[in-house]
């Protein structure tokens, strides 16, 4: 398959990654940050979405103020809330590598080489999706969050499970970073199933020692 590359606006963000097969809601304040979804909504609504390097805040604009892998993705939503701002939800799509800067202001536009996802065999990835689904469920049910749609979750396919469990999982965004930037599909769901074992490890620890607890909160 031929290497596909496209032009794409870049929106850099701070604590969010977008993985393919996921959905990312985006509040925009910036006006070049409106101006580029405008400008992206008038064609087919396609941008890409990239984290900021540590300690960049001020200087994204700078060619290595960004890690050079992000997520591309499409706008299928948006609507104007108060103060003007945009309220925006990303479907992500594929994930790219950048490969030069075409524009730097008023927002920056790159010369971006699609990537794609190494999938692997069903039968290699059947135990780690029955894990993945397993850990997800307890660490839902733990944080009370547990809803209708991970009931679902067994159906879901493995590149649309791992990248959903990526998304989701509350833990460091350049960890995010890292797992996104793994060619390697089932090494992704691997690298992901050690990360939620931490947590559930973590979650049945204290459930453990829960009776401990003091009512009064005042004795914590």
């Amino acid at each position: 398959m031929a290497t596909q590359r496209l032009d794409l606006p870049i929106l850099p963000v701070t604590d969010v990654v977008l993985f393919p097969r996921t959905l990312l809601p985006l509040r925009i304040s910036e006006p070049r940050h409106k101006q580029l979804i405008e400008d992206a909504l008038e064609k087919d609504g396609e941008m890409g979405v990239m984290l900021l390097q540590p300690g960049c805040e001020r200087d994204y604009m700078e060619k290595h103020g960004v890690f050079q892998t992000g997520g591309m993705g499409v706008i299928v939503d948006h609507k104007h809330v108060a103060g003007d701002d945009l309220e925006i939800l990303v479907q992500g799509a594929h994930r790219f590598a950048v490969e030069e800067q075409l524009q730097a202001r008023p927002y920056r536009i790159v010369r971006a080489r699609l990537l794609e996802e190494s999938l692997p065999a069903r039968w290699e990835t059947r135990k780690t999706s029955r894990l993945l689904v397993r850990y997800f469920r307890e660490m839902a049910k733990a944080a009370d969050s547990y809803t209708s749609s991970l009931a679902r979750l067994e159906k879901l396919d493995y590149q649309t499970l791992v990248n959903s469990i990526c998304a989701w999982l509350n833990f460091s965004v350049y960890e995010k970073q890292r797992l996104l930037e793994l060619e390697d599909l089932r090494e992704r769901g691997e690298s992901v199933l050690g990360i939620l074992k931490s947590h559930v490890y973590d979650v049945r620890l204290i459930s453990r020692f829960r009776h401990l607890q003091p009512e009064d909160s005042r004795f914590n």
